[in-house]
């Protein structure tokens, strides 16, 4: 028994890539072309990136046919890609169409100066529809809307009363004292209403599914810690920090910015012990600001427990120091000094994408204080400019704003974290962040690669400025890299390619592989070990047919008479020159020739798809016999062998013994050893890489006897075969039994009906049909968030599900020494073996010889 092994090479297609931003402060632009990529295959040194893509394809050309996969609302199951009216629609709804931007609406909101700089920079391009840039609708087609996921506001709020808070749950940890307020606007209402604002209203969040928790800041320190102690307690799958002052300059201002850079350089100070660092070096608010011995120690360490499981998502927000040198702010570059934020933090850049009318980004339009750079490889862009809810006061529950504010890039990247977490439940904080920016959109001229992150072969660049690029939910939730069947207990271990691992099925038992499966889920993992279910009957197709092929073996015959007497003669004369060799001669033939001429079989010119014998495995191969006649009884022993294919051999090797009786009939018995190095039963894996264990291999035992018998004109004959097989297994398939396969045909030729030499040949006839055999199927289960996965065996019964019966027809003749003619229908009765399937075939070939 071979055991499910890992293939020997893999391809990559990132599912997408890039786009990028900034935000805040005193705006530059940057103008943009289409072209750059995003990701390839990882190697040891990337050189170009690869091609970008979404989803991955199993079945035939037709588009429209093609069968895509995905995961959906926690419950993994095979899903067709959303069409393109489906996601019209969605792109139709309020959802999609209230983030529809004007140039009025946003410039009458913002200072002269601001606006001063979009009439600048915007052109002749348009603004974009913020939803649109992120693709949320592909989410939103799929059902996907945070449903069950906790987002975890960390910042100020006054009011929840605005209507996109409409029934939905919501926890308060604790409201801002009055001391706080130094404004009206409640800023935790619009940030909320873009994470998951309900549907219905005049805008809608990106996860309005999702439930929302937020805690009250002021500057009373002992209001920190509970505040994430809360969300580990929810499972908030994200934490948001929305404002600046959770981290404010080390006593120089207490409303400015306290920087990575700044940071750092205190941390030496304090031997690298953080929390002392922030103890003594963090600006605070004289008599307003409470704080107590422990309360530094309890937030720091309550921030360290909430991200064992949680994503921590902050705007990125840097400031310029005197030499007028940009650091990040500490709140968004804490991986750089506590190691529990790393891989779990997503900095969120604001910048302005000016599209064309055909929604393709063409212009980036940056901000300094909102550059990624220290942040740059865990950072993500998103338009700041948006549709949201807006209150200035506890009765200003329906008014809406569109205006501009790193408020609205940061609740699409949180929202988003929604939307894959529902997708995906499996996966944990830190894998859900790799998607993210592993998806990232960054195919835009103004991106500039400034770093790279590789990850299970594939790799994914990003830019000081940008970040990875714009967020990108569809590609997020699309295959990255190569999708395929685990090989091993671990979901980020070795793969087989789908596309590999896919089989062809054998015309003994078509359909019996896809009925079996038909109900059956196996769980496909892609380069980052998401988890995405293939029904199994998808894994399993017919072998094809074409007319190319099934048209050259239709050949026709110059000399139907010299055929008539070729079935079991024992002599090659009429082929080819045989050798004498004593009382033997050694004759060469194709194999279907070859087997005719030995009593095996009736060859296979015919115009039948579905052949009664397993010769026709080697149907384009070539063989030799060594025969001896002995008065009426003849002997011979043979081999064959098709090499056409060279990742596909077939060959064999038997012998035969046939009888002559005075009034012409003859009989003949047979067995013979074939060998299939690439299939079973012609049932194939794709995969024909050069490794045997990638690839089916059988050996067959086969046993003939036929008989014919002249009568008159007419010659009536039969053919019988049965099979043994015992198959070597590979891909998802563990274990082969023994399989047993029969064939048979029973038919006439007449000669000389319309003129002379002409034959017509009628036939019933059975195509092999597998009579008994199973197969073992090893099928790939969910992953849990330890990456561990489990397998479970799939007993196949391989019998065919019916009998096909074919009746054919087949006329050929002669129109002059150097043309002739061949027509020949069929009509098949459970064709494939498939109960009440029926088919039919006519074909006809007129051959001129120059």
């Amino acid at each position: 028994m071979k055991k499910l092994l890992t293939a020997t090479a893999l391809t990559l297609t990132l599912a997408a890539c890039g786009g990028g931003g900034s935000g805040g402060g005193a705006p530059s632009g940057a103008s943009s072309k289409p072209g750059t990529s995003s990701g390839g295959t990882a190697a040891s040194t990337p050189s170009k990136p690869g091609t970008s893509g979404g989803g991955v394809t199993i079945g035939g050309s037709d588009p429209n046919k093609m069968k895509y996969i995905t995961s959906h609302d926690g419950i993994i199951e095979y899903k067709p890609r959303p069409t393109a009216s489906q996601l019209k629609k969605v792109e139709q709804s309020n959802t999609i169409t209230s983030q529809d931007l004007t140039l009025s609406a946003l410039q009458k909101n913002n200072t002269i100066e601001f606006n001063d700089f979009i009439n600048k920079n915007i052109g002749s391009y348009l603004l974009p529809n913020a939803y649109k840039v992120i693709n949320l609708a592909y989410a939103r087609a799929l059902g996907l809307t945070g449903r069950g996921q906790t987002v975890a506001i960390f910042g100020s709020y006054d009011s929840l009363k605005h209507e996109v808070f409409e029934g939905k749950k919501i926890t308060t940890v604790s409201k801002p004292s009055n001391l706080y307020y130094e404004r009206i606007i409640d800023t935790s209402t619009i940030l909320g209403s873009v994470i998951a604002g309900v549907e219905g209203k005049e805008m809608s969040g990106l996860a309005p599914g999702a439930d929302l928790q937020f805690s009250g800041m002021d500057f009373n320190m002992s209001k920190f810690a509970p505040a994430f102690i809360e969300a580990k307690k929810k499972k908030a799958v994200a934490f948001v920090y929305d404002s600046i002052w959770l981290f404010r300059d080390d006593k120089t201002s207490s409303r400015n910015l306290y920087t990575l850079a700044k940071f750092k350089e205190n941390l030496s100070k304090y031997s690298g012990d953080f929390i002392k660092t922030l103890e003594n070096t963090r600006a605070y608010r004289g008599s307003v600001e409470v704080h107590g011995p422990d309360d530094t120690k309890n937030f720091v360490e309550a921030m360290k427990d909430y991200m064992a499981e949680g994503i921590f998502v902050a705007p990125a927000l840097a400031k310029e120091d005197d030499k007028g040198i940009y650091s990040q702010s500490l709140a968004s570059a804490l991986p750089e000094v506590l190691k529990e934020f790393e891989n779990k933090t997503i900095a969120v850049a604001n910048i302005i994408p000016l599209v064309d009318d055909k929604g393709e980004i063409k212009k980036a339009l940056t901000f300094p204080q909102s550059q990624c750079l220290e942040a740059a490889a865990y950072c993500l862009s998103a338009s700041p400019i948006m549709k949201t809810a807006y209150m200035e006061s506890e009765t200003d529950t329906s008014r809406y704003r569109t205006d501009f504010s790193f408020f609205y890039s940061l609740g699409q990247v949180a929202g988003a974290t929604a939307i894959m977490a529902q997708a995906f439940p499996t996966l944990r904080n830190d894998e859900i962040v790799t998607r993210l920016l592993f998806s990232a959109n960054n195919r835009f001229g103004a991106f500039k690669r400034n770093g790279i992150l590789i990850k299970n072969g594939v790799y994914h660049e990003y830019s000081k400025v940008y970040g990875h690029g714009f967020l990108d939910i569809e590609a997020a939730l699309k295959p990255i890299g190569t999708i395929g069947l685990p090989t091993s207990t671990r979901s980020e271990g070795p793969r087989i390619g789908l596309q590999e691992v896919a089989i062809t099925a054998s015309t003994a038992n078509n359909g019996a592989l896809q009925t079996a499966l038909k109900d059956k889920d196996f769980i496909a993992y892609d380069a980052l070990a998401t988890p995405f279910a293939v029904k199994g009957d998808a894994l399993v197709s017919e072998k094809a047919s074409t007319f190319t092929t099934r048209f050259a073996g239709f050949s026709t015959q110059a000399s139907a008479s010299t055929q008539a007497n070729q079935f079991a003669s024992f002599n090659f004369s009429n082929q080819s020159q045989a050798i004498p060799m004593g009382d033997w001669s050694l004759g060469f033939a194709q194999t279907g020739e070859l087997t005719k001429t030995l009593g095996l079989g009736m060859g296979f010119a015919t115009v039948l798809e579905s052949q009664t014998s397993a010769f026709s495995l080697a149907q384009n191969g070539l063989g030799f016999a060594a025969t001896r006649q002995n008065g009426k009884a003849s002997t011979g022993v043979f081999a064959f062998g098709d090499f056409t294919d060279a990742n596909a051999h077939t060959f064999g090797a038997g012998a035969s013994t046939g009888y002559s009786f005075d009034n012409g009939a003859k009989v003949a018995v047979g067995a013979t050893a074939l060998n299939e190095t690439a299939a079973y039963l012609g049932m194939q894996m794709n995969a024909m890489q050069k490794n045997s264990s990638d690839k089916f291999s059988a050996v067959t035992a086969l046993f003939n006897t036929s008989a014919s018998m002249p009568l008159d004109s007419i010659s009536l004959f039969a053919t019988a075969e049965l099979g043994v097989s015992q198959a070597e297994s590979a891909g998802i398939v563990s274990n082969f039994d023994r399989g047993v396969y029969t064939g048979f045909a029973l038919g006439l030729e007449a000669q000389n009906l319309l003129d002379t030499g002409d034959k017509l040949q009628l036939s019933f006839s059975q195509p092999m049909h597998m009579e008994a055999g199973s197969a073992t199927l090893r099928q790939s289960g969910m992953r849990n968030k330890q990456g561990d996965l489990t397998f479970a065996d799939i007993e196949v019964d391989l019998s065919a599900q019916s009998r096909q019966f074919d009746f054919a027809a087949d006329y050929q003749m002669s129109l002059s020494e150097s043309t002739s003619m061949r027509l020949g229908g069929v009509l098949s009765l459970n064709e494939g073996h498939i109960e009440g399937k029926t088919g039919a075939a006519a074909m006809g070939r007129i051959t001129h010889h120059f």
